[in-house]
């Protein structure tokens, strides 16, 4: 989906339909944002394929697509599903989580994302998160403490994103160089554009329940989905049952 939405917003943008480039570019973000923390947390799990070296392998090329270190995130992933909610073990995600209505991040969900928030990608905090792993500079006080004791999988973190930069650079000077630098829009910056669906679906997973036990009926939550939404996040809107078996759905 995410390809067709891609060569359609590419077609488009050469044919200069206008109208239709926006609505598909439009559609592009919005698949494109699930890509990001959702694609990458079920193969993650390796639950998509049965052999370990597919689930790596497309986990590699959409960490790619989605400016994504999934080093960080199997090392926090891991304790989120330990200590759930319990904040000496899981920071992952902290409540209270308090969602918003402010009109210029639902602005911001509904075209180009720029400063970020909760459950969105923005350009101004990805930029800078992957330049500061880049340069092994990480802010993070969680991640911090998580490779204090595994500095060798805090080099892997490094080394992966400033790969992730370098095949960023390459796509961009040669979409550049060719004259179709639409293609930069689409494959690079396609996260940006239309977070609102997975805003609104994602959202409900932890807000607004309790931390600090350890029963998962009250820290996390499960809802019913069209089956679009529920494709697109990959079934994750079972999560209760997904916290209580990992492997699920």
């Amino acid at each position: 989906m995410w390809v067709c939405t891609g060569a359609l917003t590419c077609y488009a943008f050469t044919r200069g339909a206008w109208i239709a480039f926006a609505v598909c570019l439009f559609l592009h973000g919005t698949i494109g944002t699930f890509l990001k923390g959702i694609a990458v947390h079920e193969l993650g799990h390796g639950t998509v394929f049965r052999t370990k070296k597919l689930n790596g392998l497309f986990l590699r090329i959409y960490s790619i697509v989605g400016w994504w270190n999934f080093y960080d995130y199997a090392m926090s992933h891991t304790y989120h599903h330990r200590y759930t909610l319990h904040p000496d073990g899981d920071r992952e995600v902290v409540l209270p989580r308090h969602p918003s209505l402010r009109l210029l991040y639902l602005l911001q969900l509904f075209t180009i994302n720029i400063t970020g928030g909760l459950e969105s990608t923005g350009i101004i905090p990805t930029v800078r998160k992957t330049l500061m792993t880049v340069f092994n500079r990480y802010e993070d006080e969680w991640l911090i403490a998580l490779y204090a004791d595994q500095p060798g999988e805090r080099v892997k973190a490094v080394n992966w994103m400033r790969f992730v930069l370098l095949v960023h650079i390459l796509v961009a000077v040669a979409a550049i160089a060719s004259g179709y630098w639409i293609v930069v829009i689409v494959f690079s910056c396609h996260m940006f554009f239309g977070n609102w669906l997975k805003y609104f679906v994602g959202l409900p997973m932890h807000c607004g329940l309790r931390d600090n036990i350890p029963d998962f009926r009250l820290c996390v939550r499960s809802i019913r989905l069209d089956p679009i939404s529920e494709f697109l996040y990959w079934h994750m809107n079972w999560h209760t049952e997904h916290h209580m078996f990992a492997a699920v759905p």
